[in-house]
């Protein structure tokens, strides 16, 4: 198993196995990491940066600044 370079918390980051990963830090006892089957779309905006990812764990997701604001998943909750 190859390992995998892990960078700063809510950033987007690459490992070796050129698969893409999200890794959220939620206390500094705790991270969660979300493996990304695609990028979609990947754009610096006027304001932020802006990621369309689609993972295996919520479907598509919008992410802005390294950090998700919705998925496909929890779409329902809200329509």
């Amino acid at each position: 198993m190859k390992p995998t370079r892990i960078l700063t918390c809510r950033k987007i980051i690459r490992s070796r196995s050129v698969a893409e990963w999200l890794k959220e830090k939620f206390s500094p006892y705790e991270i969660h990491l979300h493996k990304f089957k695609k990028i979609i779309r990947k754009k610096r905006t006027k304001f932020q940066n802006m990621v369309i990812a689609d993972t295996y764990s919520f479907g598509k997701c919008l992410l802005l600044d390294g950090e998700i604001q919705s998925a496909l998943s929890d779409e329902k909750i809200y329509h």
